[in-house]
């Protein structure tokens, strides 16, 4: 008798714990397919500016700025204010060319991706960010996975060898855009929030 009261008292305890780490993780709730539709308009969306904070870890450093991004069709201005080595950095330019200005220093390169990697320790992937950062998978490389809340939004992408999770959806405008993206590839995770977003 003894042992089986100990039993449900274990089992109890178990099921609290469980509860307790649900209440602590809302699950959300994905579907499988997009919303065409959805998905068109937010393409549409082609010129846009963005104000908030970038956050980027990884085993050598751990650091935050401010970043503000414009973007007009393929082309983007992105600029990082922030300590160290993101203090008054720029990244411009589009797929195939981009340069990269720091106080007196001009590099340039064919992806801000390999660029940021060799001047400031970690990679940009500007060129899917480009999508990203709207809820679209990018265009030129098909996505690995991806799933969907029920409203349609991108919830989660696996694409380039990142692994993407969006949340914080906002309304601007006549579309909802992501608050919040994570990025992880490797050792590396970066985090996007976004404050404000501004379209014409």
């Amino acid at each position: 008798m003894q042992a089986r009261v100990s039993s449900f008292r274990y089992l109890l305890l178990l099921a609290i714990a469980w509860l307790a780490g649900c209440a602590l993780q809302p699950p959300v709730t994905i579907r499988g397919e997009a919303d065409p539709a959805l998905q068109a308009q937010l393409a549409g969306v082609e010129r846009w500016q963005l104000d908030g904070k970038l956050a980027v870890r990884t085993p050598q450093q751990s650091e935050s700025a401010r970043v503000q991004w414009a973007q007009d069709g393929d082309s983007f201005d992105i600029r990082l204010s922030g300590p160290a080595g993101l203090k008054a950095t720029r990244i411009y330019g589009m797929p195939g060319g981009v340069r990269f200005e720091q106080g007196e220093r001009r590099e340039s390169a064919g992806s801000a991706e390999a660029l940021s990697e060799r001047l400031i320790g970690w990679p940009l992937p500007a060129a899917g960010l480009t999508y990203w950062l709207r809820g679209l998978p990018a265009r030129d490389v098909p996505p690995q996975a991806a799933s969907y809340t029920e409203q349609g939004w991108l919830a989660e992408l696996e694409q380039a060898g990142w692994q993407l999770h969006f949340s914080q959806h906002q309304p601007v405008g006549n579309v909802v855009l992501p608050g919040r993206i994570e990025a992880a590839r490797g050792d590396v995770r970066i985090t996007v929030i976004i404050k404000q977003w501004t379209l014409p």
